[in-house]
Order: structure tokens, then sequence, then C-alpha cells
């Protein structure tokens, strides 16, 4: 049986029993499971810590199980456009192009597409890649994720 189906068992079993409490009975139980959902999610707060703590001490991105994945993730960076606009002059027009999308009329600022730019540094070189890495604003570190494996 898996832990969904315990789980589910579990709670209509919970649910008949419910129906035949008396009021006073029924807050005092929800009280009960009150404490019991803190004291669990703090529990899973200490355990995710140490899973994250592990996976940082191994330099591993993911602590294998057939279930679940834990996995460290890393946020999406932010670049400083003015220092990316040196890679004009390094990268071919129709190349800039690509990438580029200029200010809008209605306050949008201009950007480029990172996909497209973070190749450019495999394309065109040690330079390009320079400029991009300084353009890199240091943000959050990695986080841990956790989800099924279906």
């Amino acid at each position: 049986m898996t832990t969904e189906e315990r789980v589910l068992e579990t709670v209509h079993a919970a649910n008949t029993m419910f129906s035949q409490l008396d009021d006073d009975c029924l807050i005092e139980e929800w009280a009960k499971a009150r404490v019991i959902e803190l004291e669990t999610k703090r529990l899973r707060e200490l355990m995710e810590a140490e899973m994250e703590r592990r996976l940082r001490y191994r330099g591993a991105r993911e602590l294998y199980h057939p279930d679940w994945v834990m996995e460290m993730v890393e946020p999406t960076p932010e670049y400083r456009m003015d220092r990316l606009e040196t890679l004009r002059e390094l990268v071919p027009p129709q190349e800039w192009e690509k990438a580029y999308t200029p200010e809008h009329t209605e306050m949008v600022a201009a950007k480029l597409s990172m996909t497209v730019v973070k190749a450019w540094a495999r394309r065109f070189g040690t330079e390009v890649g320079r400029v991009i890495e300084e353009a890199r604003i240091p943000g959050a570190p990695a986080r841990l994720r956790i989800k099924t494996r279906r």
C-alpha cells in the first residue's frame, strides 16, 4: 500500500469518527491536530534543511529516491543591462537583433533574451563570456526543490 493510499484510508476512517463527536470533542480533536500539524511542519523544515546540507556538502545536485525528486535548483539569474550593452560591439549585428528588445513606449525597459545571449559565450569566445558573467547580478542561492517522481 502506498503512502497516499494509507493517508486516504486514514482520512476516510477519521471522517467517519468525527461525524460521531459532539462539538466540544470535535474542537478539541481539531486543536490536537493543529499542534501535530505545526510540529510536523517544523520536522519537515528540519529534514529539508538536512537534505540541503547534505547536497551542499557533497557538491551534489540531487539526493536519489525512487519516488521523490530532491534536487537543488538555481534561481533564474538577473543581469545588468548596462554591462550587457558591451556585447553590441562583440557580436554580429544580426545576432544582437535576435536577442535585443528595445524600450517600449509604455515604459518597459530594454532587455536581451538571455537564452540567446548565453549561447554567444560558446560561439563568440571568452571575451563575450566574461562580459555576460560580469553583468550577472548575484542573487539568491540555490534552493531545495521536492516533487514526486511520476
